[in-house]
């Protein structure tokens, strides 16, 4: 069942993480002008947005994490599968940022990532 809930947060993270490319992608190519309150324009871009490809796959992943994170739960207590679930993806978010994103891992982060896991085999003992 953990081994679903890691699946699951992993599908969650790549999903997530073509959200956020999808976002970069199309707002860089946003156009400056100013359009002022919801205009044509505005709607078309937002509708634009939703259909791209990144977004529909990013959709597509994240709905596959909730399926397996629910069915995790049929066999997993809520509280822990939500905790190792939620505690995955803190970790998960960080690599990927740092490989992906370029964004910086502090001597904090690697503290953080070293008390959750702690923490998971504290909650998952018996």
């Amino acid at each position: 069942s953990f081994l679903f809930i890691f699946g699951a947060s992993f599908l969650h993270i790549i999903g997530e993480t073509l959200f956020k490319k999808g976002s970069e992608i199309h707002y860089q190519k946003q156009d400056k002008s100013e359009h002022k309150g919801i205009t044509k324009y505005k709607i078309m871009k937002i509708i634009k947005f939703f259909f791209s490809r990144f977004i529909i796959i990013s959709f597509v992943f994240s709905i596959l994490a909730k399926l397996i994170f629910g069915y995790s739960l049929s066999s997993t207590d809520f509280s822990v599968a939500v905790a190792y679930y939620l505690s995955l993806l803190i970790v998960f978010s960080n690599i990927f940022g740092y490989l992906i994103f370029k964004e910086k891992l502090t001597k904090y982060k690697f503290l953080g990532f070293f008390l959750l896991i702690l923490g998971n085999f504290l909650v998952l003992s018996k």
